[in-house]
């Protein structure tokens, strides 16, 4: 049971990563393209300070679930981060097909 969620816990990290590299790569340029110059920094400092915001939560509260147990934590890995990926993936693809 150790190997298989270590094996998980693995598998959520390198899915984890692909999706905030892919992000960074998209969404920069996609501020370039609708912010206006002079606030663009500001509009990238905002969006990063939100997501702080609503991660630290999250993560404490993932945490708070670990004690319970392991799987219970995987379960709330999943049910908390897989719509934000998923909304994220639509609104991505709605913008870049503008």
């Amino acid at each position: 049971l150790g190997l298989s969620l270590n094996m998980v816990t693995i598998g959520l990290y390198a899915v984890f990563g692909f999706a905030r590299g892919w992000l960074q790569a998209t969404m920069g340029p996609m501020f370039q393209a609708h912010a206006p110059e002079d606030i663009q920094s500001t509009v990238v400092s905002v969006a990063s300070s939100v997501a702080q915001l609503l991660y630290i939560p999250l993560v404490w509260g993932i945490n708070a679930l670990a004690d319970i147990s392991v799987m219970t934590a995987m379960l709330g890995s999943l049910v908390v981060f897989a719509p934000l990926v998923i909304i994220s993936t639509v609104k991505l693809r709605e913008y870049e097909g503008r």
